[in-house]
């Protein structure tokens, strides 16, 4: 039996974050670790991960961006370590938009361990934010793979460009996922979420 864990990226972490990234992107879309953890010490909440003991099942990574970072995505004019590196802070209450870099489930250790709780906790960190006066406009994403482009379309996601997705939390709300869809039993709620799974869970 598994225990997943739903928690914000620690730091201790981001090496098994960047080995993840390596079986799943080519290089130009990987960023280094100094990047990396600049950015946490910008933002600590862009990488929602699902650990298990000590492994790094999966994580998604959403980040706060200016409007000119989010036209320069939609251009294909900017580099994911430009991206990082203008990563902003929820210092302000009010209106962001966020860039989906990264959406990650190791499949060689946990083939079938559902997408499906990524975006779970990622409508809860929203709802969070929400709560804090953070407000979330649009979230844009960019498609490099088939399997990207299938997961992005399956959980609302507009193509707006040439593998350029955005979702409009304005306009769709902050719900990803289908109301029939049956999510496991949360266990705990004290700052992250325990779930429990039997192997062989899908």
């Amino acid at each position: 039996m598994f225990a997943f864990i739903f928690a914000y990226l620690e730091k201790n972490f981001v090496g098994k974050l960047l080995d993840l990234d390596k079986k799943v992107y080519n290089s130009e879309y990987q960023v280094n670790k100094e990047t990396t953890l600049h950015r946490l010490d910008v933002n600590p909440i862009t990488d929602l991960t699902i650990v298990n003991n000590t492994d790094l099942v999966g994580y998604v990574t959403v980040c706060p961006i200016d409007n000119h970072i989010y036209q320069r995505i939609i251009n294909h004019s900017v580099t994911e370590e430009e991206i990082e590196q203008h990563t902003l802070a929820y210092d302000k209450m009010g209106f962001y938009n966020l860039y989906l870099s990264s959406i990650v489930i190791d499949k060689e250790k946990y083939p079938y361990y559902p997408g499906t709780n990524l975006f779970s906790f990622l409508e809860k960190h929203l709802y969070k934010l929400k709560k804090r006066g953070f407000f979330v406009n649009k979230i844009v994403a960019y498609a490099v793979s088939i399997a990207g482009r299938k997961t992005l379309i399956k959980y609302g996601f507009k193509e707006i460009k040439d593998n350029i997705f955005e979702f409009s939390c304005m306009k769709q709300g902050i719900h990803f996922i289908k109301k029939n869809i049956t999510l496991p039993k949360i266990i705990s709620t004290i700052n992250e979420q325990i779930f429990i799974f039997k192997r062989g869970f899908v």
